[in-house]
């Protein structure tokens, strides 16, 4: 488990060390976005069928 463990840690460490939390907010927010949008076109779809 540890192997597997060190691994990890070491790409979290990577991406962490490229990113600032400005950009894995902006990151979170434009995929929530999106998330919104899909299930709005779902919803319309709904309707439509109904």
């Amino acid at each position: 488990m540890h192997d597997s463990w060190k691994a990890l840690r070491s790409r979290i460490m990577d991406y962490l060390g490229r990113n600032t939390i400005a950009n894995l907010a902006k990151a979170l927010e434009q995929k929530r976005k999106l998330l919104d949008k899909q299930r709005r076109g779902k919803r319309a779809l709904v309707k439509k069928t109904n």
